[in-house]
């Protein structure tokens, strides 16, 4: 969904978190690709950028990350994703001290196929609530950049010459009223 104020909104999201879908059935790619068909028909106006927030991974097919490299390359979208990490000590980069159950598993497979892209991206990691804020605000400091915005303006400006026309239009409804005035006083006022 795009980002929103609507707090109903974002606590239906967060309910249907509860409604059976689990790790094993996270689908990114469809994600993404409803992502990609909001910024469609969208006039490229500066930053664009998609924002995941996930605690699941997926493997993408050879097609899958073809789609995704062609339509994020054409729409210049940037790539965000919040890896809200269910399992502590695991991280989406591998080091010396993984566990043999870490080496496969999806979360790190689609992190390297975010970062095979080809486009902008970058990937925060969230244990906790602090965690997140921090991913968020950063995320914030990156994107706080004008965006380009169309506006109408005219070539030069028209003030003087509609306020001209407006005096002229003014003066012949005073001299009118001038005339009724002195009519008026001439007739009350005669020897």
């Amino acid at each position: 969904m795009k980002l929103t104020y609507n707090k109903e909104v974002v606590l239906a999201t967060i309910n249907a978190g509860g409604l059976g879908k689990g790790l094993s059935q996270t689908d990114i790619f469809k994600a993404l690709s409803l992502a990609v068909n909001m910024y469609k028909d969208e006039p490229y106006r500066g930053s664009r950028n998609i924002l995941l927030i996930s605690d699941g991974g997926q493997v993408f097919s050879a097609e899958q990350t073809a789609y995704l490299h062609h339509v994020f390359k054409k729409m210049r979208l940037n790539l965000y994703w919040i890896y809200l990490r269910s399992m502590k000590g695991m991280t989406l980069d591998a080091s010396d001290n993984d566990s043999l159950l870490w080496i496969d598993m999806p979360e790190r497979k689609l992190h390297k196929a975010f970062k095979k892209l080809g486009v902008p991206y970058q990937a925060f990691e969230a244990g906790s609530l602090d965690e997140f804020s921090k991913a968020i605000d950063e995320i914030h400091k990156q994107q706080s950049q004008p965006l380009i915005v169309e506006e109408r303006v005219p070539k030069q400006s028209q003030h003087d010459l509609f306020l001209s026309i407006a005096l002229l239009a003014f003066l012949p409804l005073v001299l009118s009223r001038w005339l009724t005035v002195l009519g008026v006083y001439q007739a009350t006022h005669k020897p």
